[in-house]
């Protein structure tokens, strides 16, 4: 190199124009505080889906609790109609507050709200149907014909995403749901068929309408949760419950005589109202 002019010697740290290195040779150092908030983040997540699983596992007891001599006594979908309108009220609420006006119009976007609405409307007639077949079968009856909701979620991805499940994944969704109703009926047997508890093939309709649209309403929601991910939950929530109401007010109307003529609150107490919290 000594020998070579000075403009065509080896600079020391000169890299050549196109084949030099574009990492450093020593990795870059972990960002503070990364695993922490990975470790909330999987927290957080496991507190809600236990919270999810306590909810929807005291569902039936609630609506059961709720009957008079096997039947109930109010308009079968009020709750999901009250639920429809405080979630509503709250979802507008916290965004008023925690966003000022700008977090108030979030909740009336116009394009999310209609891709959330049509999603509610699934959703309002899943509820309604809900409520019909628990008017006419117990609670552990509606729980076994439940479990099948895990097969029917998985086929709905496949047809929708082309997501298939492994042949391992399939006998662990066939093992659990087959778990689940032999020990509703094991539980079952061992208190005694009561009065409003058995099954009726009309109430097996309802369930299994009900299966597919919360099944189809489930993967769609998750699609657009996704997609809209930068508006916060409670204006989601909001928005899915505006349309949700509506609905659920017009089928209420629509096939519910009893409320037609008695009125909307004719048989709340407080067994209904636990129902609409649970709602």
């Amino acid at each position: 190199a000594r020998g070579l002019p000075a403009e065509a010697r080896p600079q020391c740290g000169a890299m050549p124009a196109g084949g030099g290195l574009q990492e450093p040779l020593l990795p870059r150092p972990a960002k503070a505080g990364g695993r922490p908030a990975q470790a909330q983040s999987i927290v957080a997540t496991a507190a809600a889906f236990a919270c999810f699983v306590a909810v929807r596992s005291v569902h039936p007891i609630v609506i059961d609790i709720s009957k008079t001599d096997g039947t109930l006594p109010y308009g079968k979908a009020t709750p999901c109609v009250v639920n429809s309108a405080v979630d509503i009220a709250l979802g507008n609420g916290i965004a008023l507050l925690v966003g000022g006006l700008k977090g108030l119009r979030q909740c009336w976007d116009p394009k999310p709200l209609k891709v959330f609405s049509a999603i509610a409307i699934l959703y309002a007639f899943g509820d309604f149907l809900e409520m019909q077949s628990m008017s006419v079968m117990g609670g552990a009856a509606y729980q076994i014909l439940l479990q099948s909701k895990l097969l029917v979620t998985a086929l709905i991805i496949w047809g929708l995403r082309g997501q298939r499940q492994s042949a391992l994944q399939w006998n662990v969704l066939l093992t659990i749901a087959m778990g689940m109703s032999a020990f509703v009926l094991v539980d079952e047997g061992a208190r005694g068929a009561s009065g409003g508890g058995g099954f009726k093939p009309l109430g097996l309709l309802f369930v299994i309408a009900k299966v597919f649209f919360s099944c189809l309403c489930a993967v769609l929601t998750e699609k657009y949760l996704k997609a809209y991910k930068d508006m916060p939950i409670y204006a989601q929530v909001a928005q899915l419950k505006f349309s949700w109401f509506w609905v659920s007010l017009a089928l209420t109307l629509t096939f519910d005589r009893g409320v037609v003529e008695q009125g909307f609150w004719t048989g709340w107490g407080a067994p209904p109202g636990g129902g609409a919290a649970r709602w």
